[in-house]
């Protein structure tokens, strides 16, 4: 079984040209995140991030916490599931200003 997480990400990837294209509406008040999902505990992926093991270069360099405010409340889920949970969470997230990027 898997499950959707969220990173948190330093601010300084919003001088990440391919970040800041991909969120033109973006509130400056709101941090930037990373959405995944994965077949781990969240915190091991995110431990499986911070040190490069098939990392997003995103998080690898600007990761600074996990948000499980944004997360817990899901259940876990198949693969397909957890994927587009995870698109569906990250335009949510967009949609309500944060700065997002995510893979799927």
């Amino acid at each position: 079984m898997c499950r959707v997480y969220v990173v948190e990400l330093h601010r300084e990837v919003l001088k990440e040209r391919r970040f800041l294209r991909e969120n033109p509406r973006r509130d400056p008040s709101k941090p930037c995140l990373y959405v995944g999902s994965t077949c781990l505990t969240p915190e091991e992926r995110f431990r499986h991030h911070m040190r490069g093991h098939k990392a997003n270069p995103f998080v690898y360099r600007y990761g600074v916490r996990l948000r499980p405010e944004l997360f817990a409340h899901y259940p876990e889920l198949s693969r397909d599931e957890a994927e587009l949970t995870e698109r569906e969470l990250a335009l949510e997230l967009r949609a309500q200003g944060y700065g997002i990027w995510f893979n799927v």
